[in-house]
């Protein structure tokens, strides 16, 4: 073919470039112009399956207000009524689009914030410690602003982040927390009952804690190995643990000085710390000596005890007089001793048990049992003893190898003390509880008047008077030989 001339079956090029209209092409279009599908985060994805919520892969127009269609399909005449034909259709469960939040969305805390646990000063100075071999092979670290300009970045570490978690949280709390303080709380924290526990193993004695000088001290020969250091912890377990210390305790006067009688009908209480040279027991000297003393004084001042400050924490008490400590003088000391408990002020002292132990034998001048006259109904014993606020009353009699014990239980009588003082009765109107009230009261009254009868028989029951009638027999022979 000649040059120049164009061939009646060839097609023009611009031909082949045009696109084909069509369906296939406009689809193509379309996928092109689409935004590609973001990818769903793999913890909304663990968030999901951890909750039981279906994820779904891209949203619907239904937002769980649309309602089913109304329409039922039609049944024949002879088909029974279903189930569903009687009860209306329900609404479907409204969808749950918690799984398709964003990944930095507040919505996620929509049911509480992750809760982060505060590290410890002992992880902080662990953290701080390794934070150099720690770093090894994590990559970089970000510079602090102390580090220097040579040195390259470095990662975050985990540990890092709990830091700046907790300087957040404990922003708003200028002090720091000692490991003192802390401990402390620490026992704090635990309930009432347990700490009480604690105490008693503590602060307890096996055996009665004896004391002298008007119950101020304690005993120094037999002195409790009991510590007291826990008493200085803080306020309130000093508060707590000294109510175990005089609550829970028994303490044990032992009559041992003499006291003179009241003058004007009065009862006057000897100062606890006196010292009366002529009124000291001739056995006085066989308890202390020379070397005892300079062994064992010092000016340490736990085993004094401040009776007028934590005297109405008493709650258990023992009285002791030995056989030859029946004479007057004695009987007005036991009487001193318990009105130590009796006149304490401004707060009254609630004894639980007061015990007064007694060995009676008989006065070889009169043949009358000792003791006897302690509990008469004009004595100071007694009239202290009416007086004392206690609930139980306990004498011990002690006769040859058999001791009684007499319990007189003056708990109503307590109450009926203070009503009539003034002070708050829910029972006040209540007939029947008042007179049941004042029969037990009278009942303790006649056991306390009854008292000295019971110590004689118990003892003449235990000593029959021929056996004393022949020891004293015994004893004119030698005085006349």
């Amino acid at each position: 073919m000649a040059p120049g001339k164009k061939s009646p079956t060839a097609k023009p090029r611009a031909a082949k470039a045009k696109p084909t209209k069509g369906k296939k092409a406009k689809d193509g279009a379309s996928t092109v112009k689409a935004a590609p599908k973001r990818p769903i985060p793999q913890h909304v994805l663990d968030y999901a399956k951890k909750r039981g919520i279906q994820v779904a892969d891209e949203d619907s127009n239904d937002d769980g207000t649309n309602k089913p269609p109304k329409k039922r399909p039609k049944r024949k005449r002879s088909q029974a009524l279903a189930y569903d034909d009687l009860v209306p259709l329900e609404m479907p469960p409204p969808r749950d689009f918690g799984a398709t939040f964003a990944a930095k969305s507040t919505a996620h805390f929509t049911w509480g914030a992750p809760s982060v646990a505060r590290p410890t000063d002992q992880q902080y100075i662990r953290d701080d410690r390794g934070s150099a071999s720690s770093s090894k092979g994590q990559g970089k670290q970000v510079d602090s602003p102390s580090s220097s300009k040579g040195k390259g970045k470095q990662v975050a570490s985990p540990s890092d982040d709990l830091a700046l978690i907790d300087l957040t949280i404990g922003a708003h709390d200028s002090r720091t927390m000692t490991p003192d303080e802390d401990a402390g709380s620490d026992f704090l924290r635990l309930p009432t009952e347990i700490r009480n526990k604690i105490y008693r193993l503590i602060l307890v004695a096996d055996h009665p804690v004896r004391v002298q000088q008007g119950w101020s001290t304690v005993y120094p020969r037999t002195r409790p190995r009991v510590t007291t250091s826990i008493l200085r912890v803080s306020k309130m377990v000093r508060r707590e643990a000294t109510n175990v210390l005089y609550g829970e305790n028994t303490f044990l006067y032992l009559l041992r000085e003499t006291a003179s009688p009241p003058v004007d009908k009065e009862i006057v209480v000897q100062h606890p710390l006196a010292v009366v040279d002529d009124q000291l027991s001739e056995h006085s000297d066989d308890e202390y000596n020379c070397d005892d003393l300079a062994v064992g004084f010092n000016h340490n001042t736990e085993v004094d005890i401040d009776i007028p400050r934590v005297g109405h924490k008493f709650r258990h008490i023992v009285i002791v007089a030995e056989p030859n400590r029946s004479e007057t003088g004695y009987l007005h000391s036991m009487a001193n001793a318990i009105n130590v408990f009796r006149q304490l002020k401004p707060i009254r002292p609630r004894i639980h048990t007061i015990t007064i132990e007694i060995t009676p034998t008989r006065d070889p001048d009169t043949g009358e049992v000792t003791f006897v006259n302690f509990f008469e109904k004009t004595s100071a014993v007694m009239k202290a003893l009416r007086g004392l606020p206690c609930q139980y009353i306990n004498v011990v009699v002690k006769a040859g190898q058999e001791e009684k014990t007499f319990t007189i239980n003056m708990t109503h009588a307590a109450i009926l003390r203070r009503a009539r003082r003034g002070e708050s009765d829910i029972w006040k109107g209540d007939h029947v509880v008042q007179m049941n009230r004042n029969a037990r009261a009278g009942e303790a009254q006649e056991k306390l008047v009854r008292l000295p009868a019971d110590i004689r028989d118990f003892f003449e029951s235990q000593t029959p008077e021929s056996e004393w009638t022949d020891e004293e027999d015994d004893g004119d022979d030698d005085d006349t030989y």
